[in-house]
């Protein structure tokens, strides 16, 4: 009886183009977890420091759970993975390219504002967390999910609190405030007059290719709302559901995933051990690009 999940048979038919993603792929995720160490060893005392490698460890994190799903054919399911390691590679470039004290300790300042927000909205006693059990129609006493108790959210909420007012994050937490009263939790890489958005992000870190092809092309992906993707023709003609696992654009994440690791560790090493860029070039120009210009060209023949 045909079936729409053939697990073995999805893993035979992505054989070959597995062969060559997959040891590329997993040599630049090793290369990025020994730049992070290597950085994380020698970087100099600093929370700016947390606006670089945190989101590294995040993009290597998340380019690690593309090489499983794709070691198991779950193409579709990699994209999502994916996409969050593009976000946060780009925004440690973006942190990289100039300005590195203020943009970096702006990422770490806006995680601290969401932390705040975040135990705000839990304390039951608070004007935010009365808003939010009204919008979201839960209390303790009617839902399963594990509130706080309000002393903790206001104990946590002060401890956050007075951390942005040390010197180095105060500053960066009244432009926070500013610009929020422009806009509603903005992105941190728009303070300071920064990008408004993802894609004003991508575009000035010159990323707007990628960025079609992440958002514009694979958006309704994440959203389950990509009822054409998951449609195909027979060899009747006849409209048929695709295959779950089907193999089809798996040479395109391959190549997405190494370059995505490449230009972040590249960025990290370029800032903390400057030295090692050339030997990292070598090793890329000779073990990495040659695979992704094949995986590329691969494309039509998966199809």
């Amino acid at each position: 009886m045909p079936t729409i999940l053939d697990r073995d048979l999805a893993t035979a038919q992505a054989d070959g183009v597995r062969a060559i993603g997959r040891p590329a792929l997993r040599a630049v995720i090793d290369h990025g977890v020994g730049v992070f160490e290597r950085c994380s060893q020698t970087a100099p005392d600093g929370d700016a420091n947390l606006g670089v490698l945190m989101p590294f460890h995040h993009a290597l994190e998340m380019l690690d759970g593309v090489e499983v799903l794709l070691d198991s054919s779950c193409v579709v399911a990699a994209r999502t993975s994916l996409r969050s390691a593009f976000e946060a590679s780009l925004g440690l470039r973006y942190v990289l390219e100039s300005d590195f004290e203020q943009r970096a300790l702006a990422y770490v300042v806006a995680d601290l504002k969401e932390r705040i927000r975040w135990y705000e909205e839990m304390d039951p006693d608070t004007e935010a967390g009365q808003r939010f059990r009204e919008v979201m129609g839960v209390s303790e006493e009617t839902s399963d999910f594990p509130f706080p108790t309000p002393d903790h959210c206001r104990a946590q909420s002060e401890n956050l609190s007075e951390m942005l007012d040390e010197d180095g994050f105060k500053d960066i937490s009244e432009e926070y405030d500013a610009t929020a009263e422009r806009r509603k939790r903005p992105p941190w890489y728009s303070l300071f007059g920064g990008p408004a958005n993802l894609r004003e992000l991508a575009v000035h870190m010159g990323e707007g290719d990628s960025y079609l092809v992440l958002y514009r092309t694979w958006s309704r992906t994440t959203h389950g709302t990509d009822l054409y993707r998951q449609l195909t023709a027979g060899p009747d003609g006849v409209p048929s559901v695709r295959v779950i696992r089907c193999p089809l654009e798996m040479p395109t994440v391959y190549a997405l995933a190494s370059g995505i690791g490449v230009k972040a560790a590249r960025a990290v090493l370029g800032h903390y051990r400057s030295g090692e860029l050339e030997q990292a070039s070598r090793w890329y120009l000779t073990e990495v690009s040659p695979v992704q210009e094949r995986l590329e060209a691969m494309e039509e023949e998966v199809e």
